[in-house]
């Protein structure tokens, strides 16, 4: 094979993936997004490409955090980790999506541990993050300056050390599973977007959860109110995971509705407009977007009894394909 073809075919994708990886993850703003070049890699290359691509990254990576002290190891793990987790997803077709995100939401939150666990210990980190807590702290306080009662609240509650605590309360039951599910979905999303790939698209209209799951939520219940009851906090937390990861389910079940019952818009550009653009309003309003989720949720659950995807008899079918 010519140099001139391999340098095309393999090198340089693998250069640049690595490159443009390590650099999002270095930036400040934009480390979120460190791993859609390897999700591009994984879309648009062979196997081994993703692989090189994802493994030159972390070698990068290893050099911009974990070089200048090996303290800093769990970082460069966890990069690795996510990279390896993300091409597993993508290129492993043997389950379907959605149990693929949840064990990759649940070996995301594994491979975070050695973070956390390393800053907890870290008294450097830990004095900065009381020094920001206070100042947001302080913040708040002086915005409330004329709420006598609000003010009170704020100095009672709103401490370095009570805030670490509810972090790490809701971390443990759910919140640490439940970004990363978004985190991995999104990067396949996007990753998927910008490869131009021709495989199929993600849609919600066709995704239906398993009748089963709904023990899964029912068992997590029990599990949470045990562990509360009895002072099991293993079995508490591992209650509010399960719950979440299955909610989740019920989640995209409740968009798969959401979608079918609008579809009939999407025929117009107006209306195709319209549904979008409030929707990404609903999405970006506090306090409304907790309750449409959970309406989707709730919606996803009834769709267990009632038949909300069934198409009308009279007339044809507003599903293309069906």
């Amino acid at each position: 094979m010519p140099v001139t073809s391999i340098w095309r075919s393999t090198v340089l994708p693998v250069l640049v993936g690595a490159v443009v990886c390590a650099a999002l993850a270095w930036s400040v703003y934009l480390g979120p997004l460190f791993l859609i070049p390897i999700g591009v890699l994984a879309f648009r290359y062979p196997l081994r490409i993703s692989i090189l691509g994802g493994l030159l990254a972390t070698v990068f990576s290893f050099f911009i955090y974990s070089a200048p002290s090996f303290a800093f190891w769990p970082y460069t793990f966890y990069f690795g980790a996510s990279i390896a987790i993300l091409i597993w997803t993508i290129r492993f077709s043997g389950l379907r999506l959605s149990y693929r995100l949840i064990i990759a939401s649940i070996a995301g939150t594994l491979a975070l541990g050695p973070i956390v666990w390393s800053l907890l210990r870290d008294p450097a980190v830990m004095e900065l993050f009381k020094q920001q807590t206070k100042a947001v702290i302080s913040m708040y306080e002086q915005a409330s300056s004329a709420d006598v009662v609000q003010r009170s609240i704020i100095e009672q509650q709103m401490t370095p050390e009570g805030i670490l605590k509810s972090i790490e309360f809701l971390g443990l039951r759910g919140v640490a599973v439940a970004f990363h599910m978004v985190f991995f979905f999104f990067s396949w999303q996007v990753a998927q977007f910008f490869s131009r790939s021709t495989q199929r698209r993600i849609s919600f209209i066709q995704f239906h959860v398993v009748p089963a799951v709904i023990w899964v939520v029912s068992v997590s219940l029990v599990f949470v109110l045990a562990g509360t009851a009895f002072s099991i906090p293993p079995l508490e937390i591992a209650g509010w995971n399960m719950a979440t990861l299955a909610l989740f389910l019920y989640l995209a079940q409740g968009i798969g509705v959401f979608q079918f019952r609008t579809l009939r818009f999407y025929r117009f550009p107006l209306g195709r407009f319209m549904v979008n653009f409030v929707t990404l309003l609903i999405l970006f309003s506090p306090g409304i977007n907790a309750i449409a989720l959970g309406s989707l949720v709730i919606l996803g659950i009834v769709e267990n009894w009632v038949p909300l995807r069934v198409l009308k008899s009279n007339g044809p079918s507003s599903t293309p394909g069906v």
